[in-house]
């Protein structure tokens, strides 16, 4: 597989989280914090989006019959707009975070596309301002293996 293969499994499996808003494959950044924001809202207009990036793919030759082993460490960052009179804290960690990761625990092949999947790391979980925004902010951590045929 390819790891353009793998992010779009991810990505898929993510949305599947009825709780999680618009989900990309890649890092957003736009020139205002205005344009990032709107890249973000759900349909209740709300800050609720996920991003999925590759954060390092440490490679070796251990897959015997000339192929490498790939892990693709990806790296799903989380917001969601925080209101403190609506406990969204425990909507975010629940819902959103635990509901990711459930997710993607129970789809260990993401999809069919790697051999292996390692268990979702919940790696940061804090608060963030984006712009003028205060939301609710975390990072999950999986491991994605594949193999390589190696080239003669």
């Amino acid at each position: 597989m390819s790891l353009t293969a793998i992010r779009a499994a991810a990505a898929t499996i993510i949305r599947e989280v009825s709780a999680v808003g618009p989900v990309y494959e890649y890092q957003r950044w736009t020139n205002t914090w205005e344009k990032f924001l709107e890249l973000f809202k759900d349909a209740n207009n709300k800050i609720n989006g996920c991003m999925i990036t590759r954060t390092r793919t440490p490679e070796d030759e251990s897959g015997g019959s000339g192929q490498n082993v790939r892990k693709h460490e990806l790296k799903i960052v989380c917001v969601y707009g925080l209101k403190d009179e609506d406990q969204s804290e425990i909507f975010f960690q629940d819902s959103i975070v635990d509901g990711i990761c459930s997710a993607l625990r129970a789809k260990r092949t993401l999809n069919g596309t790697v051999r292996y999947c390692s268990a979702p790391s919940v790696e940061t979980v804090g608060h963030r301002m984006f712009g003028k925004v205060l939301c609710h902010y975390a990072e999950i951590i999986i491991s994605a293996e594949e193999m390589e045929k190696r080239k003669a």
